[in-house]
Order: structure tokens, then sequence, then C-alpha cells
């Protein structure tokens, strides 16, 4: 039996499955719309997860990297330092806005820093010294995610555009400048295979459960799941636009909008063969020279099916006027914004809802 028969008969099973670009497939938890609590499946990321733990604390690497972007534009370099926890006060704004830090992801194949945050547009504007987003209001601009970035913008329309035939990017594009003057040459948009392991749980599990989604990141109209209760009062997405990155939950390693808040771009090439690529949004431009059809993941504050509040509210209190309809929306979240979900668009295309994390391979 072909690797794509046995996904689709083990998907009529009722057994939900991840698949890396490599060809891995892992089990994934479950939706369960009529339980507040996910069921986990047993696999063997929880083994080399757990593994690759104890790797990490014996060899004693450093679990964050943090650029200092504060100095802008302007400056010569953006100094980089080593963290091995989160400060005693929390990730304060300075982490959000001065400076990105990433956290350490081990890896069978080769173990990577993440964003633990998306680059808001105060780290891009350091960077570049534009201001591109649509989502721009003065009050709280800076802690917002960078969004209207396309591939092209962050990589670059030239040597950019070459990967994964190479890995150079274009001098003036956002990861040109940010590797220059941080002298980090592996630093770089992420893999789908980083960015769908670094949302998976530290055992390997990969969360697809709605209802812990909502609480993790920016939908439609699900203010309501903020950190701080004092956020709503002073919500800057009231226009159902993006929030300050960092408002929701995170996940279990500690990475924050994962899901939701905007659609992150990925390095790989989009294959438009398969069928469980999804468009995000206006047209794939198949003309489009080859390699410019790329990966998109996570969901974004635009998915309006994907976290309704009220729904949530009303369920978890039996009040639904219309039950069936509440636990079909709650579906929805976890078949549109799980981590196995896989977008593709035109690398030229920017959007409101669409940014980006960066990542640094060792």
């Amino acid at each position: 039996m072909s690797m794509t028969n046995e996904l689709k008969e083990k998907s009529r099973s009722g057994i939900p499955q991840v698949q890396f670009d490599n060809g891995e497939v892992d089990l994934a938890i479950t939706p369960q719309c009529r339980s507040l609590h996910s069921k986990h499946c047993p696999s063997k990321g929880l083994i080399v997860g757990f593994v690759f733990l104890l790797v990490t604390i014996c060899l004693g690497e450093p679990k964050y990297l943090c650029i200092d972007v504060s100095e802008g534009a302007s400056a010569q370099e953006f100094p980089v330092s080593e963290m091995d926890k989160v400060p005693d006060n929390g990730w304060g704004d300075e982490y959000k806005t001065d400076k990105i830090v990433l956290l350490r992801i081990p890896d069978v194949e080769k173990p990577f820093y993440i964003g633990v945050f998306e680059i808001t547009q105060r780290q891009w504007e350091l960077v570049t010294g534009k201001r591109p987003s649509y989502y721009k209001n003065e009050n709280c601009y800076a802690k917002r995610p960078v969004e209207k970035v396309s591939y092209d913008d962050i990589r670059g329309k030239d040597k950019g555009s070459k990967y994964p035939g190479s890995s150079d990017v274009d001098e003036s594009s956002f990861i040109g400048i940010l590797r220059a003057k941080a002298k980090l040459n592996m630093l770089d948009l992420p893999t789908r295979r980083q960015w769908e392991l670094a949302s998976r749980e530290p055992t390997g599990i990969a969360v697809s459960d709605p209802v812990v989604i909502t609480r993790r990141g920016r939908f439609g109209v699900n203010p309501g799941y903020y950190l701080d209760p004092k956020a709503a009062s002073a919500d800057c997405a009231a226009d159902n636009g993006t929030s300050e990155v960092g408002s929701y939950e995170p996940n279990g390693r500690g990475l924050y909008d994962m899901e939701g808040n905007v659609t992150v771009w990925c390095l790989d090439s989009c294959d438009l063969t398969d069928k469980r690529i999804t468009k995000l949004g206006g047209g794939i431009d198949e003309s489009h020279p080859f390699g410019a059809i790329r990966v998109l993941k996570g969901g974004n504050c635009q998915m309006g099916h994907c976290g309704f509040h009220d729904d949530y509210r009303h369920y978890t209190a039996r009040r639904c006027s219309d039950p069936t309809g509440c636990v079909k929306r709650l579906d929805l979240i976890g078949k549109c914004c799980s981590p196995s979900v896989i977008y593709g668009q035109s690398a030229s295309l920017n959007s409101n809802n669409i940014g980006l994390r960066i990542v640094v391979a060792q």
C-alpha cells in the first residue's frame, strides 16, 4: 500500500496524521469538539523529544538566543547574546520591539532556534527602516506582528528566490540585513518541517484540539482569552485585526501565536498537485517562475470561522442556540488551524494576514 493510501486508510479510521516533508509520519491529537480535554495518541515523538531534552540539558546548550536590533537600520551590527531561561519578570516589551528572542528546539536531524514571537512591526522597522503593515495604528503598532510582507520582501527576488537550490538571500532583504548585521549565516525562514516540530508539544504530540487552539491565538472574534484581562479594554484588535504578539497562551514549548494572529511564510516550495495544499486568499499565480509558490503555516486573525468566542463560551455553558452549528464551528478550528494544515501562495503576495517568524539553524 502506498504512503498516500496508507494515510487515507488511517484517516478514515479516525487517527489523524501529520506528515513531514521527508515522508516521516506521526500521529496527531484527535480533535474532540464534545470534550474539553484532548486525547493524546502515543507516538515515537514522545521518546525522541524526551531523549533530546536530556541531551540538551547534559550538553549545556543555551536555551535562547537574543538578537539586539535596538540601534536600528543605521547600526553596523546587531549584537547576539545567549540566555538560559526566561527573564524573572517574563518577556517584557523589549523582546517584542528592540530584541528578537529565539528558543532552541531539539531535532533528530539538526537542532535550531525559532522565534518565541512572530516578527513585529517595530522589529521590521528597526532592521529595514520601513513600515509596510496594514494594522499600524500608532498606539500599539510596535508589538503587533508585521504583515503585508511577501516572501520576496523577506528573502529577496533574486538570490532569495532560488531555495532549495541555494540558501543565499538578497543583501537588501530583511533576512539579508539581519544575517549580515547579526553575523548569523544560518538565519532564515523556517522550513515546513521546522515549523511543524516547533508547533508540537515537547513530547512530540501535535495539538489539533479546537478548544486549545482558540486559547492560543488570535482568530476572527475571540479577544476574550487574553492572558492579561486588562488587555481586552485596550484591545488593538478591536477591528478584528491582529493582536499584539504574546497576548494569548503559549504552546507547550513556550512559543506564542503559533496558531492565529498571522499566517507565516516557510522556506519550502509548494507542490500544487498535492491535495493537502490549500489556497490562502486570492489566487495562486501558476504562471509564476518555478519555486515561487511557497508554503504558509498557521491560522490567522481573519479566519472568522476559527475560534468564535461566543460559540466557545456558549458551548461550555451548554447554551448554544444551535448546538449542532456550535460543534461544527469548533470542529472547523481543528480542521482549518491544526499544525498539519498546509497553505500555498505566490512568493510575491503581500497580505494583511501574512507575516513571518525566523529560525537560526545550528
